[in-house]
């Protein structure tokens, strides 16, 4: 009972219908039968593939249940399929993509989906396993779009909270980072009120050194966590991917500082010095941020954690301190 799809298969194919991928139930069941009697029927019948749940139906094949094959083996003979059947079944209707089918898929944990119509008469199964091309593809994108909300701090499931106070809870550790953040960057201007006194152009440009830091950092986290949701990391392609992208934020960073240099001078305290401080804080920030942003969920992947807990809250905290330091240590020695 396996769906057949070849490698080829790209966004036209998730988007055509389920019924296009949908093949028939061979066997169904009845509330009513004993496990020893759909045992005998399933005996009596040729299988040319796996199957993995069976599925219980009335007499107008109206679906009622599933009963994973494991149920047949481990319970009493006597027991009714109607005692040992789930009735929360998790179907897709018959209107529905490939797309819609893999998402469903990977939230659920699910080898089969059943497929209904608008009153619910069993028409057919759909059955994906992981080894295919276009299973992987989606259930990668999912996982990714899933880090993308941890980038805040947040995730979908956590909108649903009912309480205040429960979604405080989940809210607020992540953005202490953000507070941390704050303080250590205070306490590191503190130590160059010098020359930030001296060279009022130099505070000025703290707020455009930070964002593009910060920017270029979860561009880096986007690019890398494809590489770590693989079954098999391939880490000589995972460090490929990340000198291409410090290479890619050096290039960055050269056309951010000259779009800043290009303007810099309408200000009356500019000074050639200070641009060249402002313009290589600039380049640094992006290629050790970019370096943060993609190498800090490798790292805790390679110790076992969830690449997750580097979300956006961590790495930022991390990126504007670094980023701080670098250009006031820079400006400090140039000056």
């Amino acid at each position: 009972m396996t769906v057949h799809i070849n490698e080829e298969m790209g966004e036209r194919e998730l988007l055509s219908s389920v019924k296009q991928y949908m093949i028939p139930v061979d066997t169904v069941l009845y509330p009513d039968q004993t496990i020893a009697q759909a045992c005998d029927i399933l005996r009596k019948r040729e299988y040319k593939q796996k199957v993995t749940y069976l599925y219980v139906v009335d007499s107008e094949n109206c679906l009622l249940g599933i009963v994973p094959t494991r149920h047949l083996i481990f319970e009493e003979g006597s027991k009714k399929i109607e005692e040992v059947m789930e009735t929360n079944v998790v179907s897709l209707s018959f209107k529905a993509n490939m797309k819609e089918a893999f998402a469903l898929f990977s939230k659920k944990k699910l080898l089969a989906v059943p497929v209904v119509d608008q009153e619910n008469h069993l028409l057919g199964v759909v059955e994906v396993f992981q080894d295919n091309e276009l299973w992987e593809k989606t259930h990668i994108q999912s996982q990714v779009q899933s880090d993308v909300f941890q980038f805040i701090g947040l995730s979908v499931e956590q909108a649903k909270i009912p309480t205040v106070w429960a979604e405080y809870r989940f809210r607020m550790p992540w953005l202490v980072c953000n507070i941390i953040a704050g303080l250590t960057c205070a306490v590191i201007g503190s130590i160059f009120t010098e020359v930030l006194d001296m060279i009022v152009i130099i505070a000025m440009f703290i707020p455009l050194v930070l964002t593009l830091s910060e920017s270029i950092a979860m561009q880096s986290m986007t690019m890398s966590l494809p590489y770590l949701h693989q079954e098999k990391i391939h880490w000589k392609r995972f460090f490929k991917r990340v000198f291409k992208d410090w290479r890619t934020a050096l290039v960055i960073g050269v056309t951010c500082a000259a779009a800043m240099g290009a303007t810099f001078f309408i200000f009356e305290e500019a000074t050639e010095l200070a641009l060249i401080a402002v313009g290589a804080s600039i380049v640094l920030s992006m290629m050790v941020s970019a370096l943060f942003g993609s190498l800090l969920p490798a790292i805790l992947h390679a110790c076992r954690l969830d690449p997750k807990v580097a979300a956006g809250p961590v790495v930022l905290m991390l990126v504007d301190v670094a980023a701080t330091a670098i250009y006031l240590s820079l400006a400090t020695y140039i000056l």
